[in-house]
């Protein structure tokens, strides 16, 4: 996972990959590890997806 070692990434950084939606709760500027990601459930990101699009109407 390129993340892995994305120094840019902030606490609350969505990463979205094949496996789902992932948020970051890791330190900026070091190496990451598969557990500074916490993976959304489903139906957190059908509620995320629905609050982006009424605000961009």
């Amino acid at each position: 996972m390129a993340a892995l070692d994305d120094p840019t990434l902030r606490y609350n950084d969505l990463i979205v990959t094949r496996g789902g939606i992932f948020v970051f709760h890791g330190a900026e500027g070091q190496r990451h590890s598969p557990p500074d990601f916490e993976r959304l459930p489903d139906a957190r990101v059908r509620a995320l997806s629905l609050r982006t699009f009424d605000e961009t109407d």
